[in-house]
């Protein structure tokens, strides 16, 4: 039976979110970073890393996408790898930003004492500063990431440093009661926070021009599959033509020249095609029955409990939303791409970043222990004084001693 339209649209809908049952506010994070050798300063295999983790004493599990070995804690949390060695935690979903944060800073505190006795460091970082990006193999030996690298060589040069060597943290939080209202104030926040946690302005040893050049390499990547979307008054049927316009890498026989999914859908295709395929496509929010927000740098400190504060300060507290949608630039390529270059340097983010500051804190206190502990919102609060409200994102606390 040929894959209709309407059995597509049901899927992207249900990845919205929308029809779905009420559920409990949630939240969730993936923080990856870059292991590295101190000896030498270059990023490390997965061997080496694999190796030094075992010492938690996670059970060993095999990756379904990759058949590499992963490390699951009893409670769910897990320890993946990406394609060039970097680490990811991945929190199961916690109830309120303060259970988050706890859970994500434990578990970096056995994380770095196990690097630390092997060793080794991590960099938590957009982007590893100085290893070069030939040094760095393809070391997830599965279909996907061989066919991924090849669609993505096929394209241009930003393939290799995207799956090598990138480093994000995602946010994810449930989509509410009011989904597409939720999506498209994630998608007004996207360059905010971009620009706000900025944080890989170094290529080589060298400053790039941008605050974050990891913003720059995923916006190269493939523009079929990546950037801000579905943004109009209908993001279901917006993302459905989206994610049909997108090559479809994992079918045929030679990703290199992979054809859109649209293509395919006379052929046979099923709907676990149509689910492989959705998860190829890379956007910087993503709907996957909650909403991935994908946009912020890799950071450590106070910018991950910032980040939380950000996102659901303002997300979970209705009045902060409706100021957020109503006096926040509307998002574009073209403002993600001078969040990423100029970071709080541009004029306009830097107001905007400053409002989203005032939102957010106004929202964690509003929320109280049903999203922050006081003491969390201190450490968000921190941030934005140091930084935000300074104008200033984490990359230029990088860019200072390369301009002297």
């Amino acid at each position: 039976m040929t894959l209709t339209r309407i059995a597509m649209r049901d899927v992207v809908a249900r990845a919205f979110g929308i029809g779905a049952d009420p559920r409990p506010p949630r939240l969730g994070l993936e923080v990856e970073v870059i292991p590295f050798d101190p000896a030498t300063g270059r990023q490390v295999p997965i061997r080496r890393s694999l190796s030094a983790l075992e010492s938690l004493g996670w059970s060993p599990h095999a990756c379904i996408k990759s058949g590499m070995t992963e490390l699951h804690r009893p409670d769910g949390a897990r320890l993946t790898f990406e394609p060039g060695g970097q680490i990811e935690y991945s929190t199961m979903p916690h109830p309120t930003g303060s259970a988050l944060l706890a859970d994500v800073d434990g578990a970096f505190v056995q994380i770095g004492r196990a690097l630390d006795a092997a060793g080794l460091g991590v960099r938590r970082l957009g982007l590893d500063p100085q290893t070069p990006i030939g040094e760095v193999p393809l070391q997830l030996d599965a279909p996907r990431y061989r066919r991924m690298d090849a669609h993505f060589a096929a394209i241009g040069a930003a393939g290799r440093p995207m799956m090598r060597q990138t480093a994000a943290v995602q946010l994810s939080l449930d989509p509410g009661p009011a989904p597409l209202e939720r999506w498209r104030l994630l998608g007004a926040l996207a360059p905010v926070v971009a620009a706000v946690f900025a944080n890989s302005p170094l290529e080589r040893g060298a400053a790039t021009g941008e605050r974050s050049i990891r913003r720059r390499i995923w916006a190269e990547l493939d523009p079929a599959r990546t950037g801000l979307r579905a943004l109009g008054a209908d993001p279901v049927a917006e993302y459905l033509d989206f994610a049909l316009a997108a090559p479809a890498f994992l079918l045929g026989e030679d990703p290199s020249h992979a054809e859109p999914f649209a293509a395919w859908v006379p052929r046979d295709t099923t709907l676990d095609d149509w689910q492989a395929h959705l998860s190829t496509l890379f956007p910087d929010v993503r709907p996957r029955g909650y909403f991935e927000f994908r946009v912020a740098d890799s950071c450590d400190g106070d910018a991950v409990a910032a980040l939380v504060a950000l996102v659901a300060g303002i997300a979970w507290h209705p009045p902060s939303s409706t100021v957020a949608l109503s006096q926040l630039p509307l998002p574009s390529a073209g403002l993600m791409a001078r969040a990423g270059r100029d970071g709080l340097a541009d004029p306009e983010l830097a107001a905007a970043a400053c409002l989203a500051a005032d939102l957010a804190l106004s929202g964690c206190v509003a929320l109280g222990p049903s999203l922050f502990e006081d003491d969390d919102i201190d450490r968000a609060d921190r941030f934005f004084a140091s930084y935000t409200r300074a104008g200033r994102s984490p990359a230029d606390d990088l860019l200072t001693p390369v301009a002297a």
